[in-house]
């Protein structure tokens, strides 16, 4: 890459990237059309020559490929102009030894920048309104997708998404509002679906008026199993070394949470996947596939005996001070441990499941057999 601006000052570099923005931003998803616009405002700013025009039309090509992917991934989450400068600030000294990425970074700022005022505006809010309605109109849509959620990932949510602002607008925005509002409903439900601790993954704020909460009802599922595979697909990539860093953060990251995190376990699963996950990887960042370690250690725990004969909540206190205590112990598992041992024992001694048991006609409700003789009669027929 740096083949292209060998040579050139760094300053004039940076200048020429930077006034690919006006090309970038009309001719948004369409590489002919931008080359033709951008490539001249490129060799003028950074003081190309005609000889170098074939370098510059390489600057351009990259810009095109690689700064809608660093908006998506970097800036795209942010909604107001203050955090989107300080994101942008936090990630500049990144940058600094190349002036290219110096200039896609730059660049990648300015088109959320541009992408937040389209929004905040009274025709970007009309259409924005108009794409939302449609997206709840059209929630069978997005059910089909997650007929096959093992190859669903973020892309295909958005592609759908874009189809059907397209369908809904028309003419009135063009393929950079198009995306813009794609973009921004795909960051809605996945800023939703991270919620915190002690929410379900479908619970709705309160607050949020009630068009929102149908707009997140379609898109929060979707949207969050995609966010999983994706999770997925990199972990399995990763090599040995890095599979074993990111298990050595999620040990510390429980040893310092585990008390806080294991009451979501007798949830289930997936409840406790969600909390683990809701407070290692807070909105914005992605997130990590950390449930290859996640569900053998529940699994284990779940299964564990270490409490099985304490049958009082004293008992099972004692035990877990004795396991603490122990240096060899491993703090998690009885964490979990203690708290299936404590969701075993309440469920035992809540009288209205008993009363329940106690009343409960199962010859009525399910023509159980009341006799020996019932028994063998069924067996005949």
């Amino acid at each position: 890459m740096e083949q292209m601006i060998a040579g050139k000052s760094e300053e004039r570099v940076i200048e020429g990237v930077q006034a690919l923005l006006p090309a970038l931003l009309e001719h948004w998803e369409d590489q002919a059309a931008f080359r033709r616009a951008g490539t001249p405002a490129f060799m003028r700013a950074a003081g190309y020559s005609r000889e170098e025009m074939e370098k510059a039309v390489a600057v351009a090509d990259q810009a095109f490929r690689q700064v809608p992917r660093l908006h998506t991934r970097q800036f795209r989450p942010y909604t107001d102009q203050e955090a989107l400068g300080n994101a942008y600030s936090r990630l500049v000294p990144s940058a600094t030894d190349s002036p290219m990425r110096q200039g896609f970074l730059w660049l990648a700022f300015q088109v959320q920048s541009a992408a937040i005022d389209f929004l905040q505006s009274e025709a970007g809010e009309a259409a924005a309104a108009k794409v939302r309605k449609a997206v709840d109109d059209g929630r069978v849509v997005f059910q089909t997708l997650l007929a096959d959620p093992e190859n669903l990932n973020l892309e295909k949510v958005e592609r759908v998404l874009r189809a059907l602002a397209e369908r809904t607008l028309g003419e009135e925005a063009g393929r950079f509002q198009l995306d813009v509002i794609a973009g921004d409903l795909i960051e809605f439900a996945r800023r939703e679906a991270r919620q915190p601790p002690g929410q379900d993954l479908l619970a709705i704020p309160r607050d949020i008026p009630p068009e929102q909460v149908r707009l997140l009802s379609v898109l929060v599922e979707p949207v969050h199993v995609a966010e999983l595979n994706e999770a997925n697909h990199r972990f399995f990539r990763l090599k040995d070394q890095e599979k074993a860093r990111w298990f050595d953060i999620l040990r510390r990251f429980l040893e310092r949470n585990g008390a806080e995190l294991a009451r979501f376990a007798p949830m289930g699963f997936e409840k406790f996947a969600e909390a683990v996950e809701a407070r290692l990887f807070p909105y914005p960042a992605p997130l990590e596939w950390m449930r290859a370690y996640l569900r053998p250690l529940y699994n284990n725990a779940q299964q564990s005996s270490v409490f099985d004969n304490c049958l009082t909540e004293a008992s099972i206190r004692q035990r877990y001070e004795k396991l603490n205590s122990e240096k060899a112990s491993n703090r998690i598992m009885i964490e979990l441990a203690r708290v299936f041992a404590l969701a075993n024992l309440n469920k035992l001694a809540d009288p209205g499941q008993q009363e329940f048991i106690e009343g409960l006609d199962l010859q009525r409700e399910f023509q159980w057999p009341a006799t020996l003789a019932d028994v063998k009669t069924q067996l005949k027929a």
